[in-house]
């Protein structure tokens, strides 16, 4: 009698279960078209908080095995549309993350002197400054430069 109670409630939550699926494959299919939009900005937000940037194996065998349940498990394209675009914005992010990170000034160069080589643009104008609260009458000196080389100091 409990084996009988024990298989009947666990048939009502795989039912609950399911009914929770159904809905949830209504939402994404009332969103219609600005889905690809959030999945694929919602990817690059994920690789952008993570603490370590995951190796690009590491996101493929993610996104493959991803897809590979999706398939086995629902059976529809829509999904791994999802999938993909969201592989796609979180390999864009990795792989400008890594290019941001590769732009990196040297350790060893923190703390270090610098010689800028600057072209002058324009004459430096000076105007009165309107004034704010804390500052009365200043004066501001505007001119703009072009960076030419940029060397540390041997």
């Amino acid at each position: 009698m409990a084996l009988g109670m024990e298989l009947w409630s666990f048939r009502e939550r795989i039912q609950q279960l399911s009914h929770l699926l159904a809905k949830a494959r209504g939402i994404v299919v009332y969103m219609g078209p600005s889905i690809y939009l959030w999945v694929y900005s919602l990817s690059i937000i994920a690789v952008g908080c993570l603490a370590r940037l995951p190796a690009e194996s590491t996101l493929w065998a993610l996104y493959l095995s991803l897809a590979l349940f999706a398939w086995v498990v629902i059976r529809r394209w829509r999904p791994l549309a999802l999938i993909f675009l969201s592989f796609i914005g979180a390999t864009w992010a990795l792989h400008s993350h890594e290019a941001s990170l590769d732009r990196r000034l040297p350790l060893g160069a923190h703390g270090a002197d610098f010689v800028l080589q600057l072209n002058l643009v324009s004459l430096p104008e000076l105007t009165e400054g309107e004034g704010l609260a804390l500052v009365q009458n200043h004066k501001r000196c505007v001119f703009a430069l072009e960076l030419w080389i940029l060397f540390p100091v041997l």
